[in-house]
């Protein structure tokens, strides 16, 4: 029997990483994405009372998974070119992935469209920034809720 590790709690996060290189993936049905050199926030919830589970296999390495959504094509360039920064967990019984991603679409560069949204009516929940720490903004309101 597996050894549960973590409590079940379902919530929300934010997964942000660092692309050291432009490279181009083949991201499933989205086909060949190219993404640049710069900043990324990743918006995802995990609903099932597995937000702890979810977020450990996103940082786990890509040959200890099986490839299943848009995050995963992307999180399987290792480092040094792809380097997780932060992950933020909202743990809560409500889904608050529209409601940040529509925020953090205000502010973003760009976003890579239909990226982790193809089961909502959002434009993405991929956002592209520039400059590295372009949203210091969000950490505040994040550091204070």
């Amino acid at each position: 029997m597996k050894k549960k590790i973590f409590p079940r709690i379902s919530g929300t996060y934010l997964l942000s990483f660092r692309l050291r290189e432009t490279q181009i993936v083949s991201v499933g049905a989205l086909d060949d994405i190219e993404f640049k050199q710069g900043e990324y926030m990743y918006v995802g919830s995990a609903m099932n009372g597995n937000l702890y589970s979810r977020v450990l296999r996103h940082v786990k390495p890509s040959y200890q998974k099986k490839i299943h959504w848009h995050i995963d094509y992307l999180l399987a360039l290792s480092l040094p070119i792809l380097v997780i920064k932060k992950i933020y967990l909202i743990p809560s019984k409500d889904r608050y992935e529209c409601v940040l991603a529509n925020i953090l679409l205000e502010h973003a560069d760009n976003t890579v469209l239909k990226f982790g949204s193809s089961d909502c009516d959002c434009d993405s929940h991929l956002f592209y920034f520039r400059q590295e720490d372009s949203y210091p903004w969000l950490y505040d309101r994040l550091n204070k809720a």
